[in-house]
């Protein structure tokens, strides 16, 4: 999932030294799991030319399951399952990989990122005239696609964003210009930010919208109902949270090491690039290494030390 967000992240990145634009469609799949098509999903096991006796014991896992409506004490009748892949099961999601295994490739530049249920296309250009177009042929491939395999897409909770780089958070407004993307039919609104898979992306990547929903400080003394006068490095230490800071860096460490030896190699290229210096309009997560601590993670670190020597 980390990886997955890196790689659109880097792209948009890539284009801001360029001063090139980026254009995203975020795919809201309505219920994909519960609504998987059983026939659709063995005839695409069978494709993949699975053995007939694992197709076989799947089509047998699947076929006459029952569900029932719990309320208070009351239970609803039984009903049969037509649909769907069985929630809370760890089969379910290699179940729902093997369905959308044969989802369409864009071929003229726009790139799919996929992730269980979480879809999106997207595509970096001089200008929007020239991205948007193409953009749209992709989004109809991929709607038919939909369609074709009983899929839901939820058009209205979907959202386009128009990346582009700025050092200041600007009020958002769509212009007068900008192209209407579609699903089909229905318009795609256009959005100044969308939670991906657990980050929050602004057109600007500033991630204040993401960082704004980890304020831990706040967190810290409201779940202690700490006084005033508590420095947050005591909150942080006693309830031994490490800061954004410190969790940002782990969290850098720990990718670059698992992404340079990855077996995909577009994991690894997209983990070799060298940071920028220091002063560049644009940071990376391998600055986030170089760093110096915050002073709040400073003082974190020396109340941990000063336990440890106790």
């Amino acid at each position: 999932m980390p990886q997955q967000v890196h790689r659109l992240v880097e792209h948009i990145s890539e284009g801001f030294k360029k001063k090139r634009k980026t254009v995203a469609v975020f795919f809201d799949v309505a219920k994909a799991f519960d609504r998987v098509w059983h026939a659709g999903l063995i005839h695409k096991l069978y494709t993949l030319e699975l053995p007939d006796r694992l197709v076989l014991i799947v089509h047998n896992y699947l076929n006459n399951r029952k569900f029932t409506f719990r309320h208070e004490n009351t239970y609803s009748t039984k009903r049969t399952l037509k649909a769907g892949v069985p929630q809370g099961s760890t089969l379910s999601p290699l179940l729902y990989s093997a369905y959308v295994n044969d989802i369409p490739r864009p071929s003229n530049g726009v790139q799919l990122a996929l992730f269980a249920d979480d879809t999106a296309l997207y595509l970096r250009g001089s200008n929007y005239c020239d991205t948007t177009p193409r953009l749209q042929r992709a989004i109809d491939e991929l709607t038919r696609w939909l369609r074709l395999w009983r899929i839901k897409v939820n058009p209205e909770k979907s959202a386009a964003i128009r990346f582009n780089y700025s050092k200041h958070k600007k009020k958002f407004s769509v212009p007068h210009n900008t192209p209407t993307l579609y699903i089909d039919n229905a318009s795609i609104p256009w959005q100044h930010n969308y939670k991906y898979l657990g980050v929050t992306l602004d057109k600007h990547l500033h991630f204040r919208d993401h960082v704004a929903r980890k304020i831990q400080n706040k967190f810290c003394r409201q779940a202690t109902d700490a006084h005033w006068c508590v420095k947050n490095s005591v909150l942080h230490g006693d309830l031994e949270l490490p800061t954004i800071n410190k969790f940002m860096k782990d969290a850098s460490k720990r990718f670059f090491d698992m992404a340079q030896n990855h077996p995909n190699p577009l994991i690894v290229s997209a983990a070799t690039y060298e940071p920028p210096p220091a002063h560049h309009f644009l940071r990376r997560p391998r600055n986030v290494l170089l760093d110096p601590p915050d002073a709040l993670t400073s003082e974190v670190e020396k109340l941990a030390e000063a336990k440890a020597c106790n």
